[in-house]
């Protein structure tokens, strides 16, 4: 298959950076395409041979990073956390994050901190 031209990968720049900017809030396929000017279909295809996951991993994905980094560099308690990053409850935040992390918030706040 052919390359992403420069603009598809500036559009997908921009749904990146879209994305880092709105963790807390549900952010849909359709939003991102719409970003990247392109229609669905073309954005979740192109979005998966780029990435190599589905829209919706990649911004879990962006959750759990943005998660690691305020666990380590901050004091904020793990459901404030939870609620900046966009996640329905602390509990849900808590699955994922050790699903991806092999060990929990607080675990990792304890072997990772920066003091």
């Amino acid at each position: 298959m052919a390359a992403l031209s420069q603009d598809v990968q500036a559009n997908f720049t921009r749904a990146e950076t879209y994305i880092d900017a709105h963790l807390k809030n549900k952010i849909s396929n359709q939003q991102l395409a719409d970003i990247c000017g392109i229609s669905i279909s073309y954005f979740i295809k192109q979005f998966r041979q780029l990435y190599h996951m589905t829209p919706q991993e990649y911004i879990m994905h962006r959750r759990i990073c943005k998660g690691r980094d305020l666990l380590i560099q901050t004091a904020i308690p793990i459901d404030t956390i939870s609620d900046l990053l966009g996640f329905c409850n602390p509990s849900h935040f808590i699955r994922r994050f050790q699903q991806a992390e092999g060990m929990s918030p607080t675990q990792y706040r304890s072997a990772y901190r920066i003091v």
